[in-house]
């Protein structure tokens, strides 16, 4: 095996048994160490990723986007004075379902 493929499986074990323990990743409060532990696994994600799924990820994210103009969210979110909402509260304004709302990250 070569010295790159053995990094990259004693990687992919340490992030298994860092992630397998909630207590684990509980106890971490550094907040810049957790910060660079998610920026690194995004940048991975994306560096692992096939371009079929690139593909599909950005339709997905477009597709939400083209969703969001439909029933006004982003009208609603800029001229509101609120500085958060619940799903609920967005599901109401918008006229679309609540569930609908939480799954699709909406």
């Amino acid at each position: 095996m070569s010295p790159q493929l053995n990094e990259a499986i004693s990687l992919a074990d340490n992030i298994e048994s860092l992630i397998g323990s909630s207590q684990t990743i509980i106890s971490l409060q550094d907040d810049s160490l957790r910060r660079r532990l998610r920026d690194a696994g995004r940048k991975l994600s994306l560096a692992m990723e096939a371009p079929t799924d690139t593909i599909h990820r950005i339709a997905y994210a477009l597709g939400l986007a083209r969703v969001g103009v439909d029933v006004r969210l982003f009208e609603i979110l800029s001229h509101n004075d609120s500085p958060a909402f619940t799903n609920g509260e967005l599901a109401h304004k918008t006229s679309v379902d609540a569930v609908l709302m939480s799954k699709a990250g909406l």
